[in-house]
C-alpha cells in the first residue's frame, strides 16, 4: 500500500529530524557529548514509536472508511416476486 510506505518515511524522517535537533541543541548547550547522544537516540525511539502509533491509528480509520464504501455482497437483498 503507497500510503503506508509514504507513513513510514514520514515516520523516519520526522524521527531523524528530532534526533538532530535534539542532539544539536544539546551539545550546543554545552552537555556532555555521550548525554548528549543518549538523549538524541531517547528523543529519536520516542518520536518513531509515537509517530508510527499514530499512523497505524490513520490507517485503521482509512481501511474502515473505505469498507463502509464497499457495498457487501451478502447485503444484497432478493427481489420479491411479485
Amino acid at each position: 500500500m503507497p500510503i503506508s510506505a509514504a507513513l513510514k518515511l514520514i515516520n523516519l524522517l520526522l524521527a531523524l529530524t528530532a534526533f538532530l535537533i535534539v542532539g544539536a541543541t544539546s551539545v550546543s548547550s554545552g552537555e556532555d557529548l555521550l548525554w548528549s547522544v543518549v538523549r538524541a537516540i531517547g528523543a529519536f525511539v520516542i518520536c518513531w514509536i509515537a509517530l508510527s502509533f499514530l499512523s497505524n491509528l490513520l490507517l485503521s480509520v482509512m481501511d474502515m472508511a473505505h469498507k463502509d464504501e464497499e457495498p457487501d455482497s451478502n447485503s444484497r437483498e432478493i427481489p420479491s416476486g411479485s
